[in-house]
């Protein structure tokens, strides 16, 4: 649980999310992360406690080990409901945000507020342009300043080779039926058409799902551990253990 928070928080694919739920003034991602490596530090000092307790066949310390077992189980199952709200939320929310987002607070392929360079970085990275797909950026503030259908951010070569391409395609105004980041309708070889909110939620869920799984499987050895540790306290008593 402590490796597993630590690379969620040192890894770029975190920093990309950290920096997008920031763009949505959400701390949740970070809360997450930190939780897990505070829960896996937790769990090492008071499995160290129980290794003490054995080694000292100390029945005092093995209660304290069970007692704070007890404890840890009991926030981890507060922290899958938890983990599973908020994906609910991602579900049921994300996309309107997003649109939202990119038509009023993002303004160009260089200016260095937060949602800018989120949203630049998000489009290069999967190959997506705005949310359901690049016409969000109709009568959007980039359009008004910019004159352009699409930031050059939504072009598979970016602001090189086939950018005046990619923006004759911006402005086609096509449909193109996305099925997730991939076109069914037009021909599209400068432009990245398909939205961004598929792979954004997918990759949401992931480290959703990693969170939730991570601390369902330590929750089952921590019990698996308690009852080790009850049969070995009860092995003591027998033999006059205090």
């Amino acid at each position: 649980m402590l490796a597993v928070g630590i690379a969620l928080l040192v890894t770029d694919f975190s920093d990309t999310l950290k920096d997008f739920l920031d763009a949505f003034n959400d701390s949740v991602y970070g809360v997450a992360v930190y939780a897990l490596i505070v829960l896996g530090a937790l769990i090492f000092i008071v499995g160290f406690l129980g290794c003490c307790g054995t080694c000292k066949e100390s029945s005092c310390m093995l209660w304290t080990f069970i007692i704070l077992m007890c404890g840890l189980i009991a926030l981890e199952v507060v922290l899958v409901i938890f983990g599973g709200l908020f994906l609910d939320g991602v579900k049921t929310d994300l996309e309107d945000q997003m649109v939202d987002q990119i038509r009023t607070e993002y303004y160009n392929e260089t200016s260095d507020d937060l949602v800018s360079e989120v949203w630049n970085t998000i489009q290069e990275e999967f190959d997506c342009c705005g949310a359901r797909d690049y016409r969000d950026y109709s009568n959007s503030t980039y359009s008004a300043t910019s004159g352009e259908a699409a930031p050059y951010t939504c072009c598979g070569n970016g602001d090189g080779a086939g950018l005046g391409q990619c923006r004759i395609e911006a402005r086609s105004g096509i449909d193109p039926k996305c099925e997730g980041t991939e076109p069914t309708v037009g021909t599209w070889t400068e432009l990245n058409p398909c939205g961004c909110y598929t792979p954004v939620a997918d990759n949401l869920e992931v480290v959703g799902a990693v969170f939730i799984s991570v601390t369902i499987i330590a929750a089952a050895v921590q019990g698996a551990l308690i009852v080790l540790t009850c049969c070995l306290k009860s092995s003591f008593n027998k033999v006059g253990v205090v």
